[in-house]
């Protein structure tokens, strides 16, 4: 998890007035962050993974002011409406096809204000943005650049410009291996035949999202007062959510908000979008879940500790907020908001005895013998892409982001995933994963145990794979067959049925190039994919 360091004087310059540590340590802790101390005017605080907002010195003292009730009512944001313009041309749609842009101006940069912003967005990038994977963010001094800004792709050899902190102009090939932020994010750009670049009317280059901004307009100083801002990446709602956190944090350092028309060849949105989400407030389920009897009035005044106004019977989550997204994150809000340390510890009046589930016991020692066999064990998301998903899946509501919309129905596609991801180390790789997939049943949804094997490698090949099953059903006790098979994920002639007596339980063999060049792997890849549910049945 990400440490941010806060001038204690710069903090209490946001909260407008003086707070003791002591006050200031209590404060920290039940906010829901991790206080790591306090010392030579410097705050060390851990953010926890869901509060990004809280990254910046401006939003950690704006969640802070609320939950000290310094501030008796949470900032409105708004932005101006302004002629600015962006053009997205089509030639993005295959590198990083989305871009939300906002203008502030106004802010009087020094050198605390500018260690601000640097720490803003490297926070972001590692964290929310994924390593620039997600979300790349760009801030450039506005009187150095000319709107309309056009972003575009381009042959990288035509991209040519002073990158930061550099001496002398190169092209964006050279650009990869010359600068040290190249070397740390090139492989992001790693098969594309153009690369992604913001262009001002005069043709001057920005920079290449997501590696570098160019020296020459891409750098902020104590001169800047207004500043362009930037967020580029493959999902509009998460440059949405990550550009509102900037421009909130600049909104708060004084800085005047002006909306940017941003125009897609099909489409127009105006950023940033400012306006409050509104979510009913389920009141009955507050006090259940949290075990209490809280009046309205005592569940509203929780939510404005934590930042949250009402209306009616309806909390209307800031626009910096990301991590509103049910009504346990509005439950989890009263909770903080009425302070844990307020709850009483209670004796149950109901004795029992607990134990390990036996199918966690089963799946615990399948573990251990794929570990002694060398595999490495991985955990991935319930949550994938429409397009990882075998026939019709389960998909959700509202879902914030088109990378985690549906529910895995199988073990292989994320597998296969975290070969792709890693396909920069060192071979052979050897993993496995047990968990949870969902299949659809009518209208009701099945719960099943899996478990997935993969191996890849330059020599990989089905007998590999096949060793792995066969042990496995050697150190249970269990004759395994396999019935060759037809299956879409392997080479027709290379892939089997895994049966237990008469039960098929899973298939094996070995990966079709056709789903390795999906994920670019450039190996042999042999899996298997078993249901745990039954081969437990089958354990005596």
């Amino acid at each position: 998890m990400p440490t941010i360091e806060i001038n204690k004087k710069e903090l209490e310059h946001y909260l407008g007035r003086a707070v003791d540590d002591k006050r200031l340590q209590e404060s920290i802790s039940y906010l829901g962050t991790d206080l790591e101390g306090i010392e030579d005017g410097v705050i060390k605080v851990e953010i926890f993974p869901h509060r990004p907002d809280l990254l910046s010195v401006p939003g950690f003292a704006r969640a802070l002011s609320q939950f000290m009730s310094i501030s008796k009512k949470p900032k409105e944001y708004k932005s101006k409406s302004s002629s600015y313009v962006v053009n997205v041309e089509k030639l993005v749609n295959s590198v990083r096809p989305y871009t939300t842009c906002a203008v502030i101006k106004n802010v009087k940069f020094d050198d605390q204000k500018i260690k601000e912003i640097v720490q803003i967005q490297e926070k972001l990038h590692i964290t929310f943005g994924r390593q620039r994977k997600k979300c790349a963010i760009g801030v450039y001094p506005l009187e150095a650049i000319k709107f309309p800004i056009t972003y575009t792709a381009k042959d990288p050899k035509q991209i040519e410009f002073v990158p930061l902190e550099s001496r002398k102009k190169m092209n964006a090939s050279q650009m990869l291996s010359q600068t040290s932020s190249g070397r740390m994010y090139g492989h992001l750009l790693e098969g594309c035949k153009t690369y992604p670049v913001f262009l001002d009317a005069n043709n001057e280059v920005l920079s290449v999202p997501p590696i570098i901004n160019s020296h020459t307009v891409g750098k902020i100083s104590d001169k800047t007062t207004d500043v362009f801002v930037e967020c580029s990446g493959f999902d509009y709602i998460t440059l949405s959510q990550c550009l509102n956190m900037i421009v909130c944090a600049l909104s708060d350092m004084d800085g005047d908000v002006y909306e940017v028309k941003v125009h897609y060849p099909n489409s127009v949105k105006k950023n940033p979008e400012l306006k409050p989400k509104k979510m009913k407030i389920p009141f009955d389920l507050v006090n259940k879940r949290l075990g209490l009897s809280l009046s309205k009035q005592d569940v509203k005044k929780a939510l404005l500790r934590m930042g949250i106004t009402t209306e009616k019977d309806t909390a209307l989550i800031p626009p910096y907020r990301t991590d509103f997204i049910s009504y346990a994150d509005i439950i989890e809000s009263v909770a903080i908001g009425y302070g844990y340390q307020n709850f009483e510890g209670t004796i149950p009046d109901v004795a029992t005895v607990g134990k390990e589930a036996p199918l966690d016991v089963f799946k615990r020692r399948l573990s251990d013998v794929l570990i002694g066999l060398g595999l490495v064990q991985v955990s991935t998301f319930h949550l994938v892409s429409k397009d990882q998903v075998e026939g019709d899946g389960v998909w959700t509501v509202d879902a914030k982001t088109s990378e985690h919309d549906t529910l895995r129905n199988q073990l292989i596609d994320p597998v296969l995933s975290t070969f792709g991801i890693n396909r920069g180390h060192e071979y052979p790789q050897r993993i496995f994963e047990n968990g949870i997939v969902f299949l659809q049943k009518g209208k009701e949804v099945i719960e099943q145990e899996r478990l997935c094997c993969g191996i890849s490698g330059a020599d990989t090949d089905y007998t590999q794979i096949r060793q792995i099953m066969d042990m496995i059903g050697k150190r249970l006790g269990l004759t395994v067959q396999y019935k060759e098979s037809k299956d879409p994920f392997f080479i027709e002639g290379r892939s089997a049925q895994i049966l237990i007596g008469n039960t098929a339980i899973g298939r094996i063999g070995e990966v079709s190039p056709k789903y390795l060049a999906v994920y670019k792997l450039e190996v042999p890849v042999a899996i298997m994919e078993i249901n745990l549910d039954e081969l437990f049945l089958k354990v005596d």
